[in-house]
C-alpha cells in the first residue's frame, strides 16, 4: 500500500521515520489510490494526517520481508508504453556501479 504524507506535515513526520526500520503507524486516512504513475497494484493508499502516531517496532522477526516486488516480463512493460496508470521500470544493466 502506498502512503503519503502532505507537505505541510513533512517537517513533523520525517525526523520519525528511517530507512531499513519498520513502524507501526496509527489514525490515518485511507483513500482511493491515484489514478496515474501508481507505484504499488493496491486500491487504496495511506494519508498521514495530524492525528497519525508513528511508533518504531523493536521486535522484529527474522521471517520478515526486508523488500517487496513484482517481477514484470518485458512483454508486458513493453505494453505499458505511453500507459500512465502504473509506475513500471527496467533493469537496464546488471554490473556493479562504481560508486
Amino acid at each position: 500500500m502506498e502512503g503519503q504524507i502532505p507537505e505541510r506535515w513533512v517537517d513533523r513526520f520525517m525526523p520519525l521515520l528511517k530507512e531499513d526500520l519498520v513502524y507501526y503507524i496509527q489514525y490515518f486516512q485511507v483513500r482511493n489510490a491515484r489514478n496515474q504513475y501508481c507505484p504499488v497494484d493496491h486500491a487504496y493508499m495511506m494519508r498521514f494526517t495530524a492525528h497519525t502516531r508513528v511508533h518504531e517496532v523493536n521486535s522484529i522477526s527474522d521471517g520478515f520481508p526486508l523488500y517487496a516486488h513484482a517481477v514484470v516480463p518485458f512483454e508486458v512493460l513493453r505494453s505499458r508504453i505511453w500507459i500512465t496508470e502504473y509506475l513500471s521500470g527496467a533493469i537496464i544493466s546488471l554490473w556493479p556501479l562504481d560508486l
